[in-house]
């Protein structure tokens, strides 16, 4: 029993969020914010497009974030001294209001969200009602009501820097954050990125064979995703569905390493090898003066693809192609012997390969007999 209390406690202050919420996610902004993926995390929440959380530069640098839906609420638990955060949310045209003694600050704007100042360690984000809601929320004594996710929450969260709950998928909230295209239930998932990159999530379906069929989809799409997700593990159990993946930190910096130089690009196709003069001798036996000496970039020779800088170049020598058989029709081959054709001199061919660390290379050939 004292494991299980343990397992589901939370901080007192995630009790301000909304007792209908449909989706809760958690965030370590402090540990997120500077982290690989810190940019991502912040267009979801700051700016155009994303949530609309104010750009006050106190809560732009807050330890941590719970962000409920679909009333959109930001907790933010950080340092907020009373002057300087008066002093931002004026410089960003807030307007200061009193609520039951709580200061807010009121988007000048009616479709923005306004904030609440609890105190100089906490502030709540959404609309005016919504703000106003939690504050009144925090104030009853008796009859207060919890949602539910949060004992699910306090489950993953210990040791995540960033994670997800929600009844169902596709969510208004959730779904931003998580890139998943399927119908899902009780969506868990949490993402640790202190040492690499360990992710784990789980979904349900209505059956273990919609399961199934989830599960399949997910394989299937796996290389399609960005580079680093793609030891994606897929695996199912009744009717739930379970991502695994774990990538440590030197993985994960080769990997991000490549994704930054554009070697995740598709691969360039092989060019043709060029075509090789015809060595044979002409029916009106003039000399044939043999090939020239063929020179051929280090991403053309044999047809293969360029390497790049360091490997090692694939070259091979080409050969040269047959003569076309004479037509059987031919009067003239018929009726007149062909002239006897001269002994071409021996010419040698070179293959010169360019594109390398030391410089141009060059093979010889023996020269045809």
């Amino acid at each position: 029993m004292a494991g299980l209390l343990s397992a589901e406690s939370y901080p007192s202050w995630w009790n301000f969020t909304p007792p209908d919420s449909t989706a809760l996610v958690g965030i370590q902004w402090e540990t997120v914010r500077p982290s690989d993926f810190g940019d991502a995390v912040s267009t979801e929440l700051f700016g155009a497009g994303s949530v609309g959380l104010p750009e006050l530069p106190l809560l732009l640098e807050t330890r941590q974030m719970l962000v409920s839906g679909p009333d959109l609420l930001a907790i933010a638990s950080g340092s907020f001294p009373s002057a300087a955060f008066r002093a931002q949310a004026s410089a960003l045209k807030f307007k200061r209001a009193m609520y039951r003694d709580t200061e807010l600050w009121i988007a000048s704007d009616r479709a923005s969200l306004s904030m609440a100042h609890v105190s100089d360690a906490l502030v709540l984000v959404g609309s005016r009602k919504t703000l106003q809601d939690a504050i009144d929320r925090s104030l009853l004594e008796t009859g207060r009501q919890y949602s539910p996710l949060l004992s699910r929450a306090a489950r993953i969260a210990p040791g995540k820097d960033l994670w997800i709950v929600a009844d169902a998928l596709p969510d208004a909230l959730a779904s931003r954050f998580v890139p998943l295209d399927a119908s899902a239930a009780n969506f868990e998932g949490s993402v640790a990125i202190g040492n690499g990159l360990s992710l784990d999530a789980r979904f349900e379906r209505d059956s273990k064979q919609s399961a199934s069929e989830s599960a399949d989809v997910l394989k299937a799409a796996v290389h399609s995703l960005p580079l680093i997700l793609r030891s994606l593990e897929v695996s199912t159990e009744s009717n739930t569905v379970f991502l695994t993946l774990q990538v440590d930190r030197t993985q994960m910096d080769a990997t991000l390493r490549r994704a930054d130089s554009g070697s995740d690009a598709p691969d360039i196709p092989a060019q043709p090898a060029e075509p090789q003069p015809n060595n044979a001798q002409p029916m009106n036996g003039a000399v044939n003066p043999g090939p020239k000496a063929v020179e051929h970039p280090a991403q053309s020779v044999a047809g293969s693809v360029a390497p790049t800088p360091g490997a090692a170049p694939v070259a091979a020598a080409a050969t040269p192609r047959p003569a076309a058989p004479a037509p059987a029709t031919t009067p003239v081959a018929s009726a007149v012997p062909a002239p006897a054709a001269e002994k071409r001199p021996a010419v040698p061919q070179v293959i010169r390969i360019y594109g390398l660390d030391e410089g141009v290379r060059e093979i010889l050939l023996e020269p045809a007999r």
